[in-house]
């Protein structure tokens, strides 16, 4: 937001709960979870394994962890623990596999490997700070 650059339409609302490219009015609002259908089935199976299975609230019954208004949110969490012993031979080796497979001739990505190409060029190339960012930093330690 302080750098100004708009951010990619539905990624975030304003606090009236439009749709917003403008940074600092979805600092406001709020930032959307992931979109879609596939978004919403996702959001969805959360709601119902630590909400509806826990006897919690739900994400939109829930009240804000920020603030006071509207008392605790009392949410529910559910664990899913998995025993590695009992997963196939070779499962690496497979899921790898799987993940060249979707990847190679589209634009997905799986998560966290647009993080480690970021990682790998600003190893290599640097990371650009705003002039307004090490002022800031620079009156803070001065202080």
């Amino acid at each position: 937001a302080a750098e100004g650059r708009a951010i990619e339409p539905g990624h975030a609302i304003d606090s009236e709960g439009n749709p917003t490219t403008d940074p600092a009015a979805g600092l406001k609002g709020a930032q959307l979870p992931v979109g879609g259908p596939k978004g919403f089935g996702l959001g969805l199976m959360v709601d119902v394994l630590g909400g509806v299975l826990t006897g919690s609230n739900c994400s939109y019954e829930a009240s804000m962890f920020a603030t006071t208004e509207g008392g605790p949110p009392n949410v529910g969490q559910t664990i899913i623990a998995m025993d590695p012993s009992f997963f196939s031979e070779g499962f690496v080796e497979h899921l790898e596999s799987m993940f060249s497979d979707l990847t190679r001739d589209n634009e997905v990505r799986v998560p966290g490997e647009r993080r480690a190409e970021l990682r790998r060029i600003h190893e290599a190339q640097g990371v650009e700070v705003p002039e307004t960012l090490l002022a800031q930093i620079a009156e803070l330690s001065a202080g």
